[in-house]
């Protein structure tokens, strides 16, 4: 008897291919890669940890909360890139216009159905205005 090897077949993956986004209108894109294989179909969500800190009974309380900056469906085909593109949160935007030079650190999740999550820090910031 004879066994034939099993084909192993290699769960979707999706990358972020982008670094640095600039927000324009309140909307910014994100460059996303799906691996060569199978479509690849999940979530993108933009999220900040931002720490407080407050004081209880004398003592410094130092609090961590994640914030979604922004939260898409996205659907790419294999070995293909696709820009999403999402509007930001009006929470979001005021974070981001009220930040230190009009830019942001953020994390870039991809989880993909059925596969891996990448993940990655973009740089964000305000797209300058168009001079008259």
């Amino acid at each position: 008897m004879t066994v034939s090897p099993a084909t192993v077949i290699a769960a979707p993956s999706a990358s972020i291919a982008t670094r640095q986004a600039r927000v324009k209108d309140g909307r910014l894109q994100i460059t996303l890669v799906c691996g060569r294989g199978s479509a690849c179909h999940g979530t993108l969500s933009l999220t900040i940890r931002q720490r407080t800190v407050r004081t209880v009974h004398h003592h410094r309380k130092t609090d961590v909360k994640t914030i979604v900056l922004a939260h898409a469906a996205y659907s790419v085909a294999g070995g293909r890139s696709r820009s999403v593109t999402r509007r930001l949160t009006p929470g979001a935007q005021r974070l981001l216009a009220t930040a230190a030079h009009d830019r942001l650190s953020v994390i870039a999740s991809a989880t993909v159905t059925a596969g891996h999550t990448a993940r990655r820090a973009v740089v964000v910031t305000i797209a300058p205005h168009p001079r008259p």
